[in-house]
């Protein structure tokens, strides 16, 4: 474990080598350690870093298209990538615009996807890489 706010001598989070504290909270001993410690931390967890950006979108929004047709709902998807929300459903209620992003979960287990403007959609649904589950708000 490293030691918070102490100057002198500490360890590093990620290679354990020694270095000398300023009095700040610093975790590494150089940036190559942050940033190798990021990199393992948080972006193993991200899809993103294994495909394109836009096939992860794809991908999430036929798994959203998938459950939504399980539901029972009638699913229609947008032809652009420009549209306002990713998909519509129909249902007795009427047409409702959902949004689809790509989330993932943080090492303490919190859900970290990007906001979205709350005005262009009325469900907005996110699919938790790379387990595939899918939280919707609200539930359609």
């Amino acid at each position: 474990m490293y030691r918070a706010l102490v100057e002198g001598e500490m360890d590093c989070v990620q290679c354990g080598a020694s270095f000398i504290g300023d009095g700040r909270r610093r975790r590494f001993c150089s940036a190559a350690c942050r940033n190798t410690n990021y990199l393992n931390t948080y972006v193993k967890g991200n899809p993103k870093t294994v495909m394109a950006s836009a096939t992860v979108g794809a991908v999430s929004e036929l798994i959203v298209c998938a459950d939504l047709l399980k539901r029972g709902k009638a699913v229609f998807r947008a032809v652009s990538a420009s549209c306002s929300c990713d998909l519509a459903i129909l249902d007795n209620s009427g047409l409702k615009r959902v949004e689809v992003t790509t989330g993932h979960l943080s090492p303490t287990g919190k859900l970290m996807h990007p906001s979205k403007a709350k005005e262009k959609y009325d469900i907005l649904a996110v699919v938790t890489m790379p387990s595939g589950s899918i939280t919707y708000t609200p539930e359609p």
